[in-house]
């Protein structure tokens, strides 16, 4: 395949070069010369950009990561039409029952037609008790290996990334013991100390769930999580830039104090995402879609709704980014920040995904693994 034409996202700016793959992968950058079973993208006045990864998703089109494989499937087959190539399943499970049973049909997913599958991402239960996730209301317990691994089905090798509160008994030794397995550790949902956040990132944590969401507000008169997550250069943060569940200031004020290669885009989506306006109702509560955001009944803000291209152009119109901004957080930093070196950035050898857009950031193409999956 030759794309050409394009503009291409490259290490944060935009280069006018041409893109050949070979055999599911980038082969050469700047390189025109065409065989003659190439089939030929032309991306003129189009953005290109590597295939986006969402490290932080539960659901969308009223589908869930939760609900077995088929339900999967389905998921991973609509995300391209949003620009997402890959993804890590976002497990906030209600029990450990449901936690295993989610496990098996995402793996049992792994390779259907659509969005990759990197990993498991588990967002829960190591929660605090007075921060407790308010969409999926796990039950709440202390970090645990044991438990850890039951949750895994006993198989770890294909966990990405587990979030915990630093603060719970027993946080520090299982932080160790789950960065020496290759997982990451993500902050969140916490009370803790700056004493403790900076603890949790000596002993290896490095993500940050939804900044400022899930966190104990910020105040200038009492110690806390926030101020110590801003400062501290070895937590990345993953953002929500809808100008809903993150004031556009404070998401400058993570850009001011982190620096855009320590700051990533995410969804969070939920199973609403993609949904229309209106009512709906859970196994738990009434949910009401209205002006870009879910809510309760009593107007809580509950989970992602914006899909990943609606995102990134929140992030341009409400929140104010650039496009350079823009091609950082969602194309290249969550894979970089993740350690994910085979996608997720335009370079020679990596895999041939890519989502390209117009100047407004709406979806043309999206390619995996040099097939068109779908086209505006």
């Amino acid at each position: 395949m030759l794309i050409k034409n394009g503009k291409v996202f490259i290490d944060g700016s935009y280069h006018n070069v041409d893109i050949r793959t070979e055999d599911g992968k980038i082969r050469d950058i700047d390189q025109s010369s065409l065989s003659s079973d190439d089939i030929v993208i032309d991306a003129a006045d189009l953005l290109v950009f590597p295939g986006f990864v969402d490290i932080h998703m539960h659901g969308g089109y009223m589908l869930n990561f939760l609900d077995g494989e088929e339900s999967v499937r389905a998921l991973c087959d609509k995300l391209p039409s949003t620009g997402i190539t890959s993804v890590v399943p976002t497990m906030a499970p209600r029990s450990d029952e449901q936690t295993v049973t989610a496990v098996r049909g995402i793996r049992a997913a792994k390779g259907t037609p659509g969005a990759d599958i990197l990993g498991l991402h588990f967002e829960g239960p190591y929660f605090s008790p007075k921060r407790n996730a308010s969409m999926y209301l796990p039950a709440q317990k202390n970090p645990d290996q044991a438990h850890s691994l039951a949750m895994a089905d006993g198989d770890l090798s294909d966990v990405l990334m587990i979030c915990v509160a630093p603060e719970l008994p027993g946080a520090m030794e299982w932080i160790k013991w789950v960065v020496s397995q290759g997982i990451k550790v993500e902050l969140c949902y916490t009370t803790a100390s700056s004493t403790q956040i900076f603890e949790a990132a000596d002993l290896g944590a490095t993500q940050l769930s939804h900044l400022y969401n899930g966190y104990e507000p910020m105040t200038h008169k009492a110690d806390g999580p926030v101020p110590a997550c801003l400062i501290d250069d070895r937590l990345y943060a993953q953002l929500l830039c809808d100008g809903i569940f993150v004031a556009p200031v404070y998401v400058k004020l993570a850009l001011k104090t982190k620096g855009i290669d320590r700051c990533l885009g995410i969804t969070d989506a939920s199973n609403f995402m993609g949904m229309p306006e209106g009512h709906y109702k859970t196994d738990i509560r009434e949910v009401i879609i209205k002006d870009g955001a879910v809510r309760d009944s009593n107007g809580m803000l509950l989970s992602g709704y914006s899909t990943w291209d609606q995102m990134m152009r929140r992030a341009k119109d409400v929140v104010g980014l650039t496009l350079e901004e823009i091609g950082c957080m969602y194309a290249e930093n969550p894979c970089r920040t993740m350690d994910i070196t085979d996608r997720g950035k335009i370079e020679v050898g990596r895999r041939a995904d890519f989502t390209l857009t117009d100047e407004d950031l709406n979806i043309k193409k999206t390619i995996i693994l040099e097939k068109v999956y779908f086209e505006a």
